[in-house]
Parts: C-alpha cells; sequence; structure tokens
C-alpha cells in the first residue's frame, strides 16, 4: 500500500525550507516497521518523505511527482531493489538513488556501483549519523547536477569542502526554480508550450530548398527558455521521452503537410541519447510514420558525434532499426571531435553535418583543407555532406569551392516558424529561397 507523508510546511526541520522547495525522499521497503523508523529519523533533516511498500507503488511514485533520491530496501519482494534502482536510473538518470540491506551482496552491488545504477550501498541496522550523512551527500550531488544542467554556478560553502550545503539558500533557490522547470517540462507537450522552427538546409549551386531541420523551442510560465537548459533539464528530470514523442509527431505532421509542395524535402530532428535507451523511440517513430502515410525517408534522425561513436550495442542496435525502417540518420555538429570516418563507415549513417567550429574556419587554408578532405571523404563513403553555420557569403563560396552540395545557417535563412514556412509555401516560393 503506497503512503504519502503529510508534507505541509510544519513537517519541515529545516527553517530555510519552504513547501516549494522540499527535498524529496522516496522510501521503499516493504516492512512498515522499517518505513516508520526512517520517516522519523529522516523528517527531522527537513525533507518531504514518500514511501512505497512494494516497486510499482514506488513507479507510480516516480511517474507523479519529481523525487529527489530514492532509498530502497535491496530484499523486496516479487523484484530485487537493485534491478527497480536500474530500471529508474534508465528513466532519471540524474537521481540520487541509495541502497540498502541486511545482508551484503559484494558481487552485485560491486557491479551496480560501477555502472552508475546506485551511488551508495548501506548496510542495516544502520548508523543514523552515517545514514543522515550519505543521504545528504546525496542531495548535494543531485543539486549540483541541476546547476550544471542549467549551466549555472553552485554557491560554494566553506563547511562542505567546496560543495554546497544542505541548508544553503541560494543554492537551493536555484535548485528549486531549475526543478520548477522539471516538473513544467511534463506536462510542456499537452499544454501548448512547445514550438518548432524550421531551419532551411539548402543546395550550393541553385539555392533549392532541400531539407529543414527542426529545431525545438519552449516558452515556460516565466517566459522562453534556452533550449540549452531547457533540454539538459528534461535529461536530467525524465521528461526527455515525451518531448522527442511530441516532436516526432509534429515533425510527421509537417512533412505530411509540406514535402509534397516541396519536391522530396526532408525534415531532420535532434533525439537525445536518453531516447536511444530503450525501443519506444524506433516504435513510435515506426508507427507515426504509418499513421501519416509517409515514407521513412522523408525524416532524418540527427544524433551527435559522441552518439555516433558510442559503442553500446543497445544504441547501435536501435540506430540499425532506424536504418532498416529507411529513415536517414546523420551525424551533428562532426569535427567538434574526434571522430574517425573510418569507424564511421561501419554504422549506418546517409548525413554528415560538419559542426560550425570547421566553417568558421573556412577562409583559413588549413581549415579549408580540412574541410575539402571530409566532404571528400564522405563522398566515398556515399554520404550527403551538410556545412552548418554558414553566415556569410564567402564561406557560401568557398564551401561550393570544395566540392560541398547542401549548407544551412543564417546567411540563407534563420529558424522559422511553422507558419512562415506555410506563407512561403503559399506564395509560390517553391522549393527555392
Amino acid at each position: 500500500m503506497l503512503q504519502i507523508a503529510d508534507v505541509r510546511k510544519r513537517d519541515f526541520g529545516t527553517p530555510c525550507m519552504t513547501e516549494s522547495s522540499a527535498r524529496r525522499l522516496l522510501i521503499v521497503d516493504d516492512d512498515p516497521g522499517v518505513r516508520r523508523a526512517l520517516k522519523r529519523l529522516l523528517r527531522k533533516e527537513g525533507y518531504e518523505i514518500h514511501s512505497a511498500s512494494d516497486t510499482q507503488s514506488a513507479e507510480r511514485v516516480l511517474e507523479r511527482d519529481t523525487i529527489d533520491v530514492i532509498l530502497c530496501d535491496q530484499d523486496m519482494p516479487g523484484r530485487k531493489g537493485i534491478e527497480f534502482l536500474k530500471d529508474a536510473a534508465k528513466k532519471y538518470p540524474h537521481q540520487g538513488r541509495l541502497l540498502i540491506s541486511g545482508r551484503f551482496q559484494s558481487d552485485e552491488v560491486a557491479t551496480a556501483l560501477d555502472a552508475g545504477d546506485i551511488h551508495k550501498f548501506m548496510m542495516k541496522p544502520w548508523d543514523e549519523a552515517i545514514l543522515k550523512a550519505d543521504i545528504r551527500a546525496s542531495f548535494r550531488r543531485i543539486v549540483s547536477e541541476y546547476a550544471n544542467a542549467a549551466n549555472q554556478e553552485v554557491p560554494p560553502n566553506s563547511a562542505t569542502n567546496g560543495r554546497v550545503s544542505v541548508d544553503d539558500t541560494a543554492a537551493w533557490t536555484e535548485f528549486d526554480e531549475n526543478r520548477r522547470m522539471s516538473r513544467e517540462l511534463h506536462t510542456a507537450a499537452g499544454d501548448g508550450s512547445l514550438a518548432l522552427q524550421y531551419q532551411p538546409q539548402v543546395g550550393l549551386e541553385d539555392n533549392a530548398i532541400l531539407g529543414f531541420e527542426a529545431l525545438l523551442r519552449w516558452n515556460a510560465s516565466t517566459g522562453p527558455v534556452s533550449p540549452e537548459r531547457f533540454i539538459a533539464l528534461a535529461e536530467r528530470g525524465g521528461a526527455m521521452g515525451k518531448l522527442t514523442h511530441w516532436v516526432v509527431g509534429e515533425v510527421c505532421h509537417r512533412a505530411k503537410q509540406w514535402l509534397p509542395l516541396w519536391n522530396d524535402a526532408k525534415i531532420g530532428l535532434n533525439i537525445s541519447p536518453i531516447d536511444l535507451r530503450d525501443d519506444a523511440l524506433v516504435n513510435h517513430v515506426e508507427t507515426t510514420l504509418a499513421e501519416h502515410g509517409l515514407r521513412p525517408g522523408s525524416i532524418v534522425v540527427e544524433v551527435t558525434e559522441s552518439q555516433a561513436l558510442c559503442r553500446d550495442t543497445q544504441t547501435l542496435t536501435r540506430l540499425g532499426r532506424l536504418a532498416d525502417l529507411g529513415v536517414g540518420l546523420a551525424i551533428d555538429d562532426f569535427g567538434a571531435g574526434a571522430t574517425s570516418l573510418s569507424y564511421i563507415a561501419d554504422l549506418p549513417f546517409t548525413t554528415l553535418k560538419l559542426d560550425r567550429s570547421l566553417t568558421q574556419q573556412l577562409e583559413d587554408d588549413k581549415g579549408a583543407t580540412v574541410v575539402s578532405k571530409i566532404v571528400e571523404m564522405a563522398r566515398d563513403l556515399d554520404m550527403q555532406t551538410i556545412i552548418e553555420g554558414i553566415e556569410t557569403e564567402q564561406q557560401a563560396q568557398i564551401a561550393r569551392s570544395l566540392g560541398a552540395n547542401v549548407a544551412q545557417g543564417y546567411f540563407f535563412s534563420k529558424p522559422q516558424t511553422r507558419n512562415r514556412v506555410s506563407e512561403w509555401i503559399a506564395a509560390g516560393r517553391g522549393g527555392k529561397l
């Protein structure tokens, strides 16, 4: 039976805490006596405590509420606590996850610790001081990760060796703001706050529009939020899958509306590494394409260079499934890392998008040589090359002289709203800028 603690303001022992900035802790244990004892001990620390007697109830809590730290017993009926925490790590990768048990299972625990599925293992009966310290450390960790996700600096605290203090009001104010946005992102797909903008990808020979890149935008309750910030928060808070599913549906809807008038142009969409952790994305892409009657090649899934380099078997399998469907696969921001084209040759990618850092070097002889070699090698691998970040006519001319045939950037067009693209079509602009 799921038990939720009373979380009125009087339940918090730390003076700086408010109801909105409560630190949320989930206790999962099938022993009601253990749950009561842990609640009594930890409520004094100022946490908002949720509890569950089994892992299914715990999963419902995670789906409904933003939980910051999980303290889970290993010996749960039907399903081990460590298996529950592994699944939680996939959906909520930056959550604090602590395992507690009356029996020490060295190999299994060591493997989970090395994989990052759990962050701490504790024995029963517990030492109160050590338990409280470990949970405080877990909360400090997630405050720092929220700040990193939002590109904010966590205020240092000399009493904690430069780490954020559990009672640091400034840090927790920032944490509360980031978490509020994280919670909003869970409902953004259904509340009208998401939008896509479309940046044309242009043929360098004739300015023909050959495709678009769909770029996600979010207007939160407090105003627009930069993609860098809200994408990181969505990944951290478990909302990324919902955003990606919305993007796939919206892209397919626009593709069906626009592409017949744009000579088989394609629309690219970016996906997160988290999207490739299970089969939900591939299944959704396949279903949505079928529902809209689109050929799979109408959309191109873009992954970053670091994702392309990932040798994780499951990730590569899902990229292979997308390729088998006929969906285009592009490596985005190529050149920002150290990817080998010989390695890429073994992967099912169809498009190489050069990072803007290479584009900025086009006017330098050495930079132009590097781009020329990449374009040549990509052509030998039967891959299309798109030069990103073209901002001047000179850059466009140099890219054309080096053999590149497609480009994208503000020189051609800034990202456009769907209404603006529809206006282009209605005005008979055809497939050219």
